[in-house]
């Protein structure tokens, strides 16, 4: 009887966990990139003079070692980003759409969006 119980919190406990989605809003500013909607805007300033926009966003599921999570990676590439791979610095990933390129660069604890200028510029 026992066992029973504490099988059956177990897979209610499963449950709950997986059932907790995180979910996403479009940023204007960085041409509707998906950000995560418990993500808080923080204070930062982008050195890089080939970055057009900088926002640093506060987010206890950043994770500098394992990167993006893979539900906001899928996330990402659902709304038409594509990842540009040959370009991954280290902890910064590259996205395409629309000849706009956005630099996700994650850490422990928060991460930073940045739109680079176009080469043309």
């Amino acid at each position: 009887m026992r066992l029973s119980l504490v099988y059956i919190m177990f897979l209610l406990a499963l449950l709950v966990g997986c059932s907790q989605e995180i979910s996403y809003k479009p940023l204007a500013t960085h041409s509707n990139f998906p950000i995560p909607e418990n993500a808080k805007v923080t204070k930062g300033k982008a050195k890089n003079p080939n970055i057009e926009k900088y926002v640093k966003y506060k987010w206890k599921e950043a994770d500098e070692t394992e990167s993006i999570p893979a539900s906001y990676l899928k996330v990402i590439k659902s709304k038409g980003w594509v990842e540009q791979e040959e370009d991954q610095l280290g902890a910064v990933r590259f996205f395409e759409k629309n000849d706009t390129v956005i630099a996700l660069s994650t850490h422990d604890g928060f991460f930073t969006l940045s739109k680079m200028k176009n080469k043309t510029e």
